[in-house]
């Protein structure tokens, strides 16, 4: 068995060393660069060890980089504001939202899987159609969950 001493950091030659062979340099001499010392196998371990450590620290340095996503649903519906019969095919889209929906024949429309930056994040929702005027309703998406934003009516244009 090792004493305990054996682990402690040591001054040798002024270089202060671990006094592990097999890990690092003891002296002056063994850290000059010689073609010897690869040739023999005798530092190739403290090399592949200080490379594993390097790559180590950048792979955890660019996974630190990595912003988290997440996801959440906007599901609403939309109506005529006269008749309040549900519209089909409305156009819906929002900002930062990349997905364009359109409304079933229930007049339900529904963003499903929203990457959104934050836990909880705001949605100004167009919502449009030819001949009906354009509806612009805000909602606070959160993770996890589906948010139902109030029925939109749309008022038909006349000519």
């Amino acid at each position: 068995m090792i004493p305990i001493e054996k682990y402690k950091l040591r001054r040798t030659e002024h270089i202060f060393c671990i006094p592990f062979r097999f890990l690092f340099p003891v002296n002056k001499t063994d850290f000059k660069i010689k073609s010897t010392f690869i040739k023999n196998g005798k530092y190739v371990l403290p090399a592949v060890i200080m490379l594993f450590t390097m790559l180590t620290f950048v792979s955890c340095d660019q996974a630190s980089n990595v912003e988290t996503v997440y996801k959440g649903t906007i599901q609403g519906v939309v109506c005529d504001s006269a008749t309040r019969a549900p519209l089909e095919q409305v156009k819906n889209y929002a900002n930062g939202i990349p997905d364009t929906v359109y409304s079933d024949a229930a007049g339900v429309f529904k963003f499903r899987n929203i990457s959104m930056p934050r836990s909880e994040y705001w949605y100004t929702i167009v919502t449009t159609k030819q001949g009906y005027d354009t509806v612009l309703s805000s909602i606070m998406a959160k993770l996890d969950e589906t948010r139902y934003l109030d029925t939109v009516y749309l008022t038909y244009l006349r000519k």
